[in-house]
């Protein structure tokens, strides 16, 4: 949704269209106001979008409470600007970097083009603009980008006539002749699909996360969650290129052989953020894992004939060596569980939540004890195993790692 102006508790629109409907004739400067000050008539409204697109492909549906922002203060700088002026009857002619004067009969129009390419992950980012990009001119996304409908907001000013005084800020921007502007489009407007519910109230509230079960849609969001975090709980893509490696050791099996032990944080659209995945029966999955889960890799990832050369090698010597995690020091564990978040959501308790749903579901089969393995050099989540109870298992030459353990039964 768009404010340009003050944010008023009840929409008050531009003009009768697009957006409210207004009677005939009734404009802006002519409407009633929820602004205390009754000679206030900012603009503030609810849009009407269009859809457009003009991508190859599939395109994807926009995902829920998904914020784009568009315009840029230095187009000058920049280059072309993606907010532009025209006025109605002359719309063929779009400016981005000076102002129109409004012709007889005329209305201004502004007009917003919003990026039509999505990462695939975040609703929002920082700057509102880093998980969005513009598609290129023959429609193709950029790399690790997918294409959703394309929005064009069009928003038309019933304005005063050039010769008023006191003019609305409509007004101001439309009596100038054609010319530079110093500081070309100004306009970022914010979009943003509210639920149902908060329809009407101008503002955007963030969705609650919840704790739900693993479901098969969830496999892109809980791969890139496993790849984001692997490196020492951070992202892994620069050491290990192959974006399905980690996932097909660490995150993959685990949904496959034991989904009711899968579970995700959810960040309220319906997207996985985080997870805890794992198994009642160590020595049963990894059974499993020799019989079933290695035949379906090994021709992409093939075993080295040598030592390890790279950290790629490394982790897939070890898909092919899954008896690496029948130790006898952890026979009294038999469970054994992995939990990552992305960074956004740690430190605020969706960990402890995680690890206590897992530990619900392991009493409920009638383990009484998990373990897990962890590289002792992530002092940030050793720090968080500690807090919840979790203990050192002595494991004798145990590399990189260290094993901690805990009961299931709850603090």
């Amino acid at each position: 949704m768009t404010c340009p102006g003050p944010a008023y508790a009840r929409p008050v629109p531009a003009r009768g269209k697009p957006g409210i409907d207004l009677p005939p004739g009734v404009g802006a400067s002519r409407a009633g106001t929820s602004c205390s000050d009754r000679g206030d008539k900012s603009a503030s409204y609810w849009p009407v979008l269009r859809l457009r697109d003009r991508g190859r492909g599939k395109v994807t549906a926009m995902p829920r409470l998904l914020r784009i922002a568009t315009g840029d203060a230095k187009v000058l700088v920049n280059g072309p600007g993606n907010a532009s002026w025209s006025c109605t009857g002359y719309e063929e002619r779009q400016l981005t970097d000076e102002y129109s004067l409004r012709p007889p009969g005329s209305d201004v129009v502004r007009t917003f083009r919003f990026q039509s390419r999505w990462d695939g992950r975040d609703t929002d980012s920082a700057d509102h603009r880093t998980h969005m990009a513009f598609a290129a001119e023959d429609g193709s996304c950029p790399s690790g980008f997918r294409p959703i409908p394309r929005l064009v907001q069009r928003v038309v000013y019933d304005v005063l006539a050039s010769g008023c005084t006191n003019p609305s800020p409509a007004t101001a921007t439309s009596v100038r002749p054609w010319r530079r502007p110093d500081a070309g489009s100004p306009a970022q407007p914010l979009v943003g699909a509210l639920p149902q519910d908060q329809y009407g109230v101008m503002s955007f509230p963030d969705p609650a996360p919840v704790i739900r079960p693993y479901r098969p849609a969830d496999r892109d969001a809980v791969a890139d969650v496993c790849v984001r975090t692997a490196h020492l709980g951070g992202d892994s893509r620069a050491i290990y290129p192959d974006p399905d490696l980690m996932p097909s050791l660490f995150a993959e099996p685990y949904c496959h052989f034991d989904p009711d032990l899968a579970f995700v944080l959810d960040d309220g659209t319906g997207r996985a953020v985080g997870y805890i995945l794992g198994t009642a029966d160590t020595e049963r999955f990894v059974a499993d894992f020799r019989r079933v889960w290695i035949p379906r890799l090994a021709g992409r990832y093939p075993e080295p004939a040598g030592p390890p050369r790279t950290p790629t090698e490394e982790m897939i010597r070890l898909l092919h060596h899954p008896e690496r995690m029948l130790l006898p020091e952890l026979a009294a564990y038999p469970a054994h569980l992995h939990i990552d978040l992305l960074p956004r959501w740690q430190g605020r308790g969706h960990g402890r939540r995680l690890l206590h749903t897992f530990l619900d579901a392991l009493r409920g089969q009638g383990v009484q004890a998990v373990h897990l393995g962890m590289v002792t050099a992530n002092t940030l989540a050793r720090a968080f195993y500690d807090r919840v109870g979790f203990h050192p298992i002595p494991v004798p030459d145990a590399g990189p790692l260290t094993y901690l353990g805990r009961s299931t039964a709850r603090d």
